[in-house]
């Protein structure tokens, strides 16, 4: 005999819920990705909250599956939204490390190119 209440008495899966927030974080993420010129940082953003709900709400319904508080029968539902949502949060954290070490090298970029226009025109200042 198990300890686990009747399954009418369980609180009722959010497995659509997580994995629908895991499928829309992570299409979203690949669309704020391939559209980075236009607008990628709303996007990412949009992502990563959804991302990040998706996970939170996946390991506490896992959790609450397992301790038998919550219906079962969604649990690989739920499994699957919940890795959905760590890869999406993963690329979302890592588009936005690209996107910083791109801004540090166009600094880094523009920082020498204009030294070295300011070098040239000291140079033709002096030539003339």
């Amino acid at each position: 005999m198990t300890s686990s209440p009747p399954l009418h008495h369980m609180a009722q899966h959010r497995a659509g819920l997580v994995f629908g927030l895991g499928l829309s974080s992570l299409i979203i993420n690949v669309i704020g990705c391939c559209s980075w010129a236009l607008i990628p940082f709303p996007l990412g953003l949009i992502a990563l909250i959804l991302g990040i709900l998706g996970w939170i709400f996946g390991g506490s319904d896992l959790k609450a599956m397992h301790s038998g508080i919550m219906d079962p029968s969604g649990m690989s539902m739920t499994r699957s939204g919940k890795v959905l949502s760590m890869i999406s949060v993963i690329m979302a954290v890592a588009a936005v490390i690209l996107f910083i070490l791109a801004m540090m090298g166009l600094a880094a970029f523009v920082t020498v190119f204009l030294s070295f226009l300011g070098l040239a025109a000291a140079e033709g200042a002096v030539a003339g």
